[in-house]
């Protein structure tokens, strides 16, 4: 049961409130739905970063660096982290806020690590969730870290304002990085620890990618950061600005919403249909039809035909608006 002035102790950044909070929307409970309805209308203020990139790139450093810039300048920030599932919990491994435990003690940073539950695209269902509670709660920053897996990481665009693809030096030549779907959807290119070797021929090969590849109306500003010196903290909050200046444009601004708003649709649905899947295939009906298919080393396509002419999944709303599982007939 929700208390009555959860959403006044979330305004006012109650670090417990914000805890349990989470915990609600990372489940199915129908608090859940009541969260989400009150906070949707009052989300839009923080500015939304994603920090994607290859694993040992430094994101988690450079978004500890930065958080510290961020806090001198009197800005609050909400990080949110979302790391591999363990295979035997489910739970998120929680390596980012190890290497970010400096700000643990201070009441104007948030962080939280999220398990991506074996989702790809790089981020967790809850993601889209927390980064609106977070915005509501009135942090003025809320940084995105995925789980770094490469090119799968393309959901990212939708849920931040500024898609940041940090790399470090040796990290492939100009056909490699042109061939990941990640530098598609980079507003900012950071290179990380531009005091090692091949920095600049990182920056070099960045700059013909861009000069081939980029048709858009905005190229991205290729920062160097040496986030483990807090180097370059200043010219990428700048460059983050500058972005977020430029999607203030009416149109620009329409689109980001209504492609955020699909991307979450999309999600939600995806959700409902995995479980309802899991759920018919624990039956026993559908296990004995798939051990016949072992034994008669038939083509599974022809059992889930057979599945669908039988109205597999046919699925309808279910009559309890704040249901997490839906019906189906």
């Amino acid at each position: 049961m929700l208390p009555k002035d959860w959403l006044v102790r979330l305004q006012q950044k109650d670090r417990k409130s914000i805890a349990k909070l989470i915990t609600l929307l990372e489940g199915t409970s129908l608090e859940r739905n009541e969260i989400l309805r009150h906070i949707y209308p009052l989300v839009g203020k923080a500015h939304r970063i994603g920090i994607t990139g290859p694993p040992g790139a430094g994101k988690s450093t450079l978004i500890s660096a930065w958080t510290t810039y961020l806090r001198s300048l009197g800005l609050t920030v909400g990080i949110i982290a979302v790391d591999p599932s363990s295979p035997f919990t489910g739970g998120a491994l929680l390596g980012d806020r190890v290497r970010m435990n400096r700000h643990a003690t201070d009441h104007g940073v948030w962080m939280r690590s999220l398990s991506n539950r074996g989702v790809m695209g790089g981020l967790s269902l809850a993601t889209h969730e927390v980064a609106h509670l977070l915005d509501v709660a009135g942090y003025d920053v809320l940084f995105l870290e995925t789980v770094g897996v490469g090119q799968a990481e393309l959901e990212i665009v939708h849920n931040a304002d500024t898609v940041m693809l940090v790399l470090p030096p040796g990290a492939g030549d100009g056909v490699q990085i042109a061939k990941a779907g990640v530098m598609e959807i980079a507003d900012i290119l950071v290179v990380n620890k531009a005091d090692q070797p091949f920095a600049d021929r990182l920056v070099a090969e960045l700059q013909d990618v861009l000069r081939i590849s980029r048709k858009k109306d905005w190229t991205p500003p290729i920062i160097r950061t040496v986030a483990s010196q807090n180097r370059g903290m200043e010219e990428l909050w700048n460059a983050a600005q500058t972005h977020r200046g430029y999607l203030q444009e009416p149109k620009r601004a329409s689109k980001k919403a209504e492609n955020r708003l699909i991307q979450e649709v999309s999600l939600y649905l995806h959700q409902q249909i995995r479980l309802l899947v899991e759920e018919e295939l624990a039956k026993p009906i559908r296990r004995q039809q798939m051990k016949q298919i072992i034994q008669t080393k038939s083509s599974p396509q022809d059992l889930i035909d057979k599945w669908w002419a039988e109205g597999f999944l046919s699925y309808k709303p279910n009559t309890d608006p704040h249901s997490q599982k839906g019906g189906k007939t």
